[in-house]
């Protein structure tokens, strides 16, 4: 966050439960929760304008249930019950930033891939400024896939770029960051 502090993470209030098993009505009043406090927030403080670079990555929540072990060895075998996506790493700041009614700026590198156009979509629907964003061909997006059953976090999946970034591309950031107003 390169105007300087740390935004409390209201609006995400919801995935800081993600070990417990939340119902409808726990979830819906969670947002609320979320809503309500970005909203006070708002009242004494102009919204930010902010812009956020790192690693960008999206963050994938796979939920299931597990009733059996595996006969190929001795591992569970979790039924998919539902999955969700939310940014993560640089693209939760900027998330954080827009939840609280900011200018949410983000720029990093990303592949051309799948989840980069889940990343895209996500930070598209919370309004997300992602024109400085750097696609590469032939690169992975980072992700960090969570496997949950039962309440309980079984595995974690990274998968992060093998190979170096040009640094052609890294001679763009200078230009990226003249680009930004930043409040």
């Amino acid at each position: 966050l390169l105007s300087g502090g740390v935004l409390p993470n209201w609006s995400n209030k919801l995935f800081w439960h993600i070990g417990t098993r939340m119902t409808d009505l726990q979830m819906k009043n969670a947002r609320a929760d979320a809503d309500f406090a970005a909203a006070r927030y708002n009242a004494v403080a102009p919204p930010p304008n902010d812009f956020a670079f790192g690693d960008v990555m999206l963050d994938k929540y796979t939920f299931g249930e597990v009733d059996r072990i595996s006969p190929e060895a001795p591992v569970p075998i979790v039924n998919v019950q539902r999955e969700s996506f939310v940014p993560g790493g640089a693209a939760n700041t900027a998330n954080n930033v827009a939840s609280l009614g900011g200018q949410a700026h983000l720029a990093g590198f990303v592949g051309r891939d799948l989840a980069q156009e889940l990343l895209m979509r996500e930070c598209q629907a919370r309004k997300i400024d992602t024109s400085e964003m750097i696609s590469i061909s032939g690169w992975s997006t980072i992700q960090k896939i969570r496997i949950i059953a039962q309440s309980q976090q079984l595995l974690r999946i990274d998968i992060d770029p093998q190979s170096a970034i040009d640094p052609s591309l890294t001679e763009q950031l200078p230009k990226i960051f003249d680009r930004q107003p930043l409040s």
